[in-house]
């Protein structure tokens, strides 16, 4: 049993909607600029921004919070984290409102997927969860917690 989820899902979601619209300005501005009718001054970050960094900017941010759940341990971006070595853990948090993030005001408890070396006992990783609650039980569910 293999279970992949993105830990910044709701991240990733977000940069999708904001390259889609500036992709789309960026690819006006640059037409624009080819037929004469823009100025030279707007094609710079603007069209470099929405057709180059922002794309990316989400490619790398879905690759480094790629989390893979298998029978052998964890894997987040690159790093294996065995069973055998390490505990799972995901810890419940809450939030003043002067700390939470714009996209989540109403929101008061936070996730936290704490990783924990057995032979040490202290934390390897501590990665907030930025998922959908149903996410957050398959991924429960897959990490038997």
């Amino acid at each position: 049993m293999i279970y992949k989820v993105c830990l910044s899902k709701k991240l990733v979601i977000f940069y999708s909607l904001l390259s889609t619209i500036l992709g789309y300005a960026s690819f006006v501005n640059l037409m624009n600029i080819i037929n004469g009718t823009g100025s030279v001054i707007s094609l710079g970050a603007f069209s470099m921004f929405g057709f180059i960094l922002l794309p990316l900017l989400l490619f790398a941010s879905y690759r480094n919070n790629l989390c893979t759940v298998s029978v052998n341990g964890v894997r987040i971006g690159k790093k294996m984290y065995p069973f055998k070595i390490f505990k799972f853990s995901i810890a419940d948090y809450d939030l003043p409102i002067a700390d939470r993030p714009i996209v989540s005001t109403f929101k008061k408890t936070y996730h936290k997927l704490v990783i924990t070396r057995n032979s040490s006992k202290s934390n390897s990783v501590e990665q907030d969860l930025d998922i959908f609650s149903s996410d957050l039980k398959k991924l429960k569910q897959a990490l038997s917690i």
